[in-house]
């Protein structure tokens, strides 16, 4: 914010723009990330099976879960790539 200006008559408007620039840059991150399959895969999640006591399968579901907070997936697509692992 090297461009501000020190004229206490446009400090309201300055703080205005500065606060669009940044929900625009904010915004355009936001719809450049769509997690994919290849995003989920690097973070090595492990497979299963059907064939675990129940700490296993809640271990396995925490992990999944965990990579897909850290990608952002949304709930929709995430059980999607719940079928392939």
């Amino acid at each position: 914010m090297a461009h501000r200006q020190d004229n206490p008559n446009t400090s309201g408007d300055v703080i205005a723009q500065d606060s669009h620039w940044m929900v625009d840059a904010m915004q355009s991150q936001l719809v450049a990330h769509v997690p994919s399959m290849d995003n989920f895969m690097r973070h090595n999640p492990s497979n299963f099976y059907g064939k675990a006591n129940m700490d296993e399968s809640d271990s396995w579901v925490r992990k999944t879960e965990k990579i897909f907070k850290v990608i952002t997936c949304p709930d929709e697509k995430s059980s999607l790539m719940h079928l392939f692992c």
